[in-house]
């Protein structure tokens, strides 16, 4: 996991690392003749969850692009303030 900082080349890290994510669509399963309950769920659970999870992951990319431009800006502030104690 990343530390928490607003210099633009660890926020372009961090980004790079998220993007590298990757989530196949997977594979739609079935049970055939399975009459057990728990397994039915299981499957549909299954074929349910990974589009979501997919979608999320997508999401989450978007997202993320934000972050290298939202740290310029972060950066640009901070080279205006002046940290020496002096007014």
């Amino acid at each position: 996991m990343e530390k928490i900082t607003s210099t633009t080349s660890a926020a372009n890290a961090a980004v790079s690392a998220i993007h590298s994510i990757l989530i196949p669509t997977g594979k739609q399963v079935s049970l055939g003749k399975s009459t057990i309950p728990s397994m039915k769920t299981g499957t549909s659970v299954n074929n349910q969850l990974l589009p979501d999870l997919s979608k999320l992951v997508s999401c989450v990319n978007t997202q993320s692009s934000k972050f290298p431009k939202i740290a310029e800006l972060m950066a640009l502030n901070d080279s205006r303030i002046d940290f020496s104690g002096r007014e």
